[in-house]
C-alpha cells in the first residue's frame, strides 16, 4: 500500500514535470530545482546532525532509480520546449508532433523507473537495514540502469 502511495506522488510529480515543459521549460526548470533544493535541505539536516552517511544509504536505496526517473522527465520536458521555442524549419505544432514521440517515450520510461523505485522504497528499504548493504544495492541498482541505458535502443 505504502508503495502504490509512493509510485502514485512520485509519477504525478513526473509527468508534472514532464508536462509543464509545453510552457516554455520554465515550469520544469523550477520543479527540477525545488526537488533539489529540498532534498539538499535534507542533506544539510542530515549532516548537521551526523547522520548523512545513514541517510544517505536510505535514500539511495531508492533514490537511484527515482532521481534517474525524475531527470528523464525534466529532459522530456526540456526536449518539449526547445522545440517549441526553436521549431527551426517547421511550424511549432509540426516540428512538436515529429519530436513529441520520443519525449513521450522518455516519460513512460520514467513511469516504469517510478514504480520500480515504488517497490524498491516500499518494501526493501524497511528490510535491508544495514547503510552497507543499502549502498551496495544502489550501486548494484545504478550499474543496471546505467547498463540498460546504454543498450537501449541499440540494435
Amino acid at each position: 500500500m505504502f508503495a502504490n502511495f509512493l509510485f502514485q506522488h512520485n509519477t504525478l510529480i513526473g509527468i508534472m514535470t514532464f508536462g509543464l515543459g509545453i510552457a516554455a521549460g520554465v515550469p520544469t526548470l523550477m520543479l527540477l530545482a525545488y526537488q533539489g533544493i529540498t532534498f539538499g535541505a535534507f542533506i544539510g539536516l542530515h549532516y548537521d546532525r551526523g547522520l548523512l552517511v545513514d541517510f544517505l544509504g536510505w535514500v539511495s536505496i531508492h533514490g537511484v532509480t527515482e532521481f534517474g526517473a525524475v531527470i528523464l522527465c525534466g529532459a522530456g520536458g526540456l526536449m518539449i520546449a526547445q522545440h517549441i521555442l526553436f521549431p527551426g524549419r517547421h511550424g511549432r505544432v509540426e516540428n512538436l508532433g515529429a519530436h513529441g514521440r520520443s519525449a513521450a517515450q522518455l516519460a513512460v520510461g520514467a513511469v516504469f523507473l517510478f514504480f520500480v523505485a515504488g517497490l524498491i522504497e516500499g518494501g526493501m528499504r524497511q528490510l535491508v537495514a544495514d547503510t552497507a548493504a543499502r549502498f551496495a544495492i544502489a550501486a548494484l541498482t545504478g550499474a543496471a540502469w546505467l547498463a540498460y541505458f546504454l543498450r537501449a535502443g541499440r540494435a
